[in-house]
């Protein structure tokens, strides 16, 4: 039984940190960020004169490049989908913005990448099934 699947598991601590991170990237792009309410697929509309993306923040509790064989950013196939499904139906992009320990960085992510799946083993913190995931390239990540 995996009855962790279904539980939520954002913290507020981490919706702070979500916060800080949307915080950062629109400021250093002159734009603004209206988070979603939780249990939301993304995390805020990225705003310049009219709403131009959907965003997923993310944190990782290390450095960057840190698993530099693997090269990839991995990305939950069923929220990259619900998102990307939104964000089209609205004529908009998608953004995922990630904040490593020592980095900000974002990529523009699209269907038209064809980025690689897999399963990803399960998490080690939850009970729950293995997910399959997208492997966004780190290369596609551009610096803050």
């Amino acid at each position: 039984m995996f009855e962790d699947e279904y539980r939520i598991h954002e913290t507020d601590e981490q919706r702070e940190r979500e916060r800080q991170i949307l915080l950062a990237f629109t400021r250093a792009f002159g734009l603004t960020f209206r988070r979603t309410p939780r249990l939301s697929c993304y995390d805020a509309d990225i705003i310049g004169s009219r709403v131009i993306a959907l965003a997923e923040a993310k944190w990782r509790a290390n450095v960057y490049g840190t698993y530099p064989s693997n090269r990839t950013y991995i990305i939950d196939v069923k929220k990259l989908e619900k998102i990307w499904a939104l964000a089209e139906s609205r004529g908009l992009d998608t953004l995922v913005i990630v904040e490593w320990v020592d980095d900000i960085r974002w990529a523009l992510v699209t269907r038209e990448a064809n980025y690689r799946v897999t399963m990803k083993a399960s998490r080690k913190d939850r009970n729950e099934l293995p997910d399959r995931v997208y492997h966004i390239p780190i290369a596609d990540f551009y610096k803050l």
